[in-house]
């Protein structure tokens, strides 16, 4: 059975007090869509993009922090924290902290969110804390990156 899918939406929706949520098309195995999380939408490449997003994988220029299980209502920035920066993994460039949001099914080839929640850093220095939801349409393929986020200080 495949996991709940969504239909694209690039333009991020607020779905609960200070929480947004988006669907980006991301089938393309070539083209990175960089998204602004403090703009809710996909800009240019540059500065303003907080996220890259191609396929299932993730690039967070200013960095990315693990803050383990947890719903995203009640996940709180540490203290003391050390973002993460992008690296090469199976020769793509990703964040190894954003890489380990989905568990993989060899069975099934399905993909599944673990429910954790990460940080990234914001061009602005401000932060959000996102999970991601899904990776598929709402007609059953894949290639529909669904998240939600919320904007903290810090």
């Amino acid at each position: 059975m495949v996991p709940p899918g969504f239909s694209v939406q690039p333009v991020a929706e607020e779905v609960c007090a200070g929480i947004h949520q988006v669907t980006l098309d991301t089938s393309d195995q070539e083209v990175w869509i960089p998204f602004s999380l403090e703009l809710g939408r996909v800009v240019p490449e540059g500065p303003a993009a907080d996220l890259y997003v191609r396929r299932q994988l993730f690039q967070a220029p200013y960095g990315a922090l693990d803050l383990g299980e947890g719903a995203l209502e009640d996940a709180v920035l540490p203290i003391e924290r050390t973002w993460v920066e992008d690296e090469s993994i199976d020769e793509v460039p990703q964040n190894p902290v954003l890489c380990r949001w989905y568990s993989y099914s060899y069975f099934s080839h399905l993909l599944t969110s673990r429910g954790e929640t990460q940080a990234v850093r914001l061009a602005s220095g401000k932060s959000a804390i996102l999970d991601v939801v899904s990776y598929y349409c709402e007609n059953e393929t894949s290639g529909c990156l669904t998240f939600r986020y919320k904007l903290v200080d810090g």
